[in-house]
């Protein structure tokens, strides 16, 4: 399968190594792709972003829009570094040293396409203070502080070769004596062995200690008693004694941080608009086969629109 895009041909091995680098991207993100289970929806992408590319470079071509060598090679070298240096690049990008002049040319048509869309756009926009209130508002779960609980715990660790058993044990009685109203606190200074402040931890929210001991205390309610539970550092009992519910942080505090997302997303939002419009006046067809001395070829890279994943 090939894709003629105004006469000019992306190949079917352009698409697939296309669609190799969008999956080897996609592998740092959220839901990463297992083999082959997604080649169609990664096929997918790729034809849009190849579809995209030609456009935009045939674009590039009729402004007459084009990218010095010196920023080019600046920008591939960058990457590599970026990358932890040679090495780290043919590994983390799947290529290799004979296939670098095929990557340095991806580069310079990203870095030409760029240019494009920034004369086409006029650059990013900026938000006025209405528009950037409304869009704060519209994406105010983006800017919430977290949720924070404050927990106290009594501690008995199992180093220096003690029986996991017996020290189970040993809190087992003082569990009892707090779910019959002994001071948790008191109990917690005069046993565990991390005592100090009644066992106090402060606030804190998700991340911050280990996940077996989170895993516990989110899911209790202010005043209940945990049971015995096991962590890296030993056996404990917990109390959850306060809660902060998650909260909005007020545009002034965070404005600089809501105008960059508001510029970023507009940003594509405009880009994809203006594919859509050479889109609209270009002629594209899909075809089995297409004799490879009477077309074009243009080299694949990472996404002009890398929202598409």
């Amino acid at each position: 399968m090939t894709i003629v895009i105004n006469g000019q041909t992306v190949t079917n091995e352009e698409l697939y190594r296309e669609m190799e680098q969008l999956k080897i991207a996609a592998r740092g993100g959220p839901n990463p792709p297992n083999c082959c289970e997604r080649d169609s929806e990664f096929m997918g992408y790729a034809k849009d972003n190849m579809t995209a590319r030609v456009l935009l470079t045939q674009e590039a071509e009729k402004r007459g829009v084009m990218v010095p060598a010196d920023e080019v090679d600046a920008a591939f070298e960058k990457i590599k570094q970026e990358a932890g240096g040679e090495e780290h690049f043919y590994i983390n990008y799947n290529t290799s040293k004979d296939e670098e002049p095929r990557f340095r040319d991806s580069v310079g048509i990203n870095l030409r396409l760029q240019k494009l869309i920034d004369v086409a756009l006029g650059g990013k926009r900026e938000a006025g203070d209405a528009e950037l209130e409304a869009y704060y508002q519209e994406h105010i779960d983006r800017y919430m502080t977290p949720e924070q609980i404050r927990v106290s715990h009594l501690l008995k660790s199992i180093d220096h070769g003690k029986n996991p058993r017996e020290v189970y044990a040993e809190l087992l009685p003082l569990r009892g004596r707090i779910m019959a109203g002994e001071a948790f606190g008191e109990l917690a200074d005069a046993m565990s062995d991390k005592p100090g402040d009644g066992g106090d931890l402060g606030f804190f929210s998700r991340g911050e200690l280990v996940e077996e001991f989170e895993a516990v205390v989110f899911s209790m309610n202010v005043g209940e008693i945990s049971p015995i539970f096991l962590s890296p550092f030993g056996y404990h009992i917990a109390t959850v004694t306060d809660r902060k519910a998650a909260t909005p942080r007020p545009l002034a505090e965070i404005r600089d941080q809501v105008a960059e997302h508001f510029r970023e997303e507009t940003h594509q939002q405009r880009t994809r608009e203006f594919v859509d419009a050479l889109k609209a006046k270009a002629t594209i067809s899909e075809v089995e086969d297409a004799p490879a001395a009477a077309t074009e070829h243009i080299h694949s890279g990472t996404s002009v629109d890398e929202s598409t994943t």
